[in-house]
């Protein structure tokens, strides 16, 4: 039997509040998880029998300090596959002048009645979709801070990577997420 194992992201971005973001698994062998940051917590909320389809929750605490910050997640099959996962994390408020950096923005990415939809207090420059094998899926131009995305699958997990201006029109930063639909 040749053993697998597949990541849903190679990447994790998290704005300076935190949160929980997560990762879909698939794997036909037994495998470990190391990370090199204690702000990083995870913990696995659904999985089949035979240790496939795994949701793996990676939580990150809020950053207290001035700066961004950076961890790598590890997973393998020991001695057979390894894959990692960088996250990043968004610098925290600011102690001298108790504001956010700039180019931290909100981002909401939902899903409700068949349609996939993402807010932004940063104008959203375009929303990509993906399944979770990374085929591409839809593509929407953004106009403003809200977008409206049809014509998706239903009951899948989907990867929505989320492109925003910044400072001007020429810097721009993306975040992924996944989407249950």
């Amino acid at each position: 039997m040749t053993e697998f194992l597949s990541v849903s992201l190679s990447s994790l971005h998290f704005a300076a509040s935190g949160g929980t973001q997560q990762l879909l698994l698939a794997c036909n062998s037994i495998w470990s998880l190391d990370k090199n940051a204690l702000w990083l917590t995870t913990s696995v909320s659904d999985f089949k029998a035979d240790n496939s389809d795994i949701v793996l929750n990676v939580t990150a605490a809020t950053n207290p300090d001035a700066t961004p910050r950076a961890a790598m997640l590890t997973l393998s099959i020991p001695g057979v596959l390894v894959k990692t996962v960088n996250v990043t994390q968004d610098a925290g408020v600011n102690p001298v002048t108790g504001m956010e950096p700039a180019g931290t923005s909100s981002i909401i990415v939902y899903s409700q009645g068949g349609k996939a939809f993402v807010k932004s207090d940063t104008p959203i420059r375009r929303v990509v979709v993906y399944d979770i094998s990374g085929k591409l899926l839809k593509q929407v131009k953004g106009s403003g801070n809200f977008i409206e995305i049809s014509g998706l699958p239903k009951q899948q997990a989907l990867i929505v990577k989320v492109f925003l201006n910044a400072n001007d029109a020429n810097d721009v930063h993306s975040r992924e997420y996944k989407l249950m639909m």
